[in-house]
This record gives C-alpha cells, structure tokens and sequence, in this order.
C-alpha cells in the first residue's frame, strides 16, 4: 500500500502476520498504527512514535479505551463530541472519523478513512463505514 505525502510517497508495512493466499496485508489496525507512527515521527515525539512502531490491533485499542486513555491517546465522550480524525473503536476493528450526519430514520451515515476492511480496500479514500448507531461504538479515541 502506498499513499502519497506532502514529502513524498512512503509505503506502509504489512503485518507479517496477516496473509491471505500467501500475501501480507495491511488491515484496520496496521493502518491505524502506522498513521499514529507518522503523526508522532512529524511532530518529534520520539516516544509515541517508538509506543507505535510496531502492529497493534483492534484489541490494543479496545483496551486503551476501557482503560480511559493512555499517554498518547484519550477518550472522547460519545459521537456528538468526536472530530474528525478521531479513531472509532468497534468490536474487531478500528477507523478514522471523517465525518458523520443522522438519517431521518434513526441511522447514522459514518463516513471513514480507508482503513483496510474488506469493503473499504476497494476504494481508496472515504468510504462508508458499517457502524449505523452510536451504540456501536466502543470507545472513540483521539490524540492528545
């Protein structure tokens, strides 16, 4: 996977872990952390970027949430509150919040980053997510 920066174009490295037909793969999580690594590695904060300078998964983040933050990241208080580029945690996956708006029927349209599920590794950009209700939601985190 590559994706373009204001200096340049930098790959992301899949997760030795994850294969499909022999492949590695970048998934929720990889690009995620591998996000996270960059932003730290852009503003010099030499040790949030080593805390992400390896895989973290979906789990890592639920955790971080249920403990109420950790040093790089913090709980934010429901959907109303989230900005965009905040991290949505659901169960078994992580994305980026782009932004949302609520359907007259109740439901939410929650537009994400890319961030590698099955759906949304076929268009690059925003695309949808599959979380429709804010009670889906497990934790929503940002950095601080």
């Amino acid at each position: 996977f590559y994706y373009s920066l204001a200096n340049g174009v930098r790959s992301i490295p899949a997760d030795k872990s994850k294969s499909y037909n022999s492949r590695y793969y970048v998934d929720c999580s990889s690009y995620v952390t591998w996000v996270l690594y960059e932003y730290a590695r852009a503003n010099g904060n030499a040790a949030m970027q080593n805390y992400f300078s390896y895989q973290r998964n979906s789990a890592t983040f639920a955790s971080i949430g249920s403990n109420g933050g950790n040093a790089y990241l913090t709980v934010v208080n429901g959907l109303a509150n989230a900005k965009t580029g905040d991290i949505l945690v659901t169960p078994g996956h992580v994305e980026f919040l782009s932004s949302y708006t609520k359907n007259s029927n109740g439901t939410y349209t929650i537009k994400v980053y890319n961030c590698g599920s099955d759906s949304s590794i076929q268009a690059p950009g925003i695309t949808t997510s599959a979380t429709r209700y804010p009670s889906e939601l497990s934790y929503i985190l940002r950095v601080k």
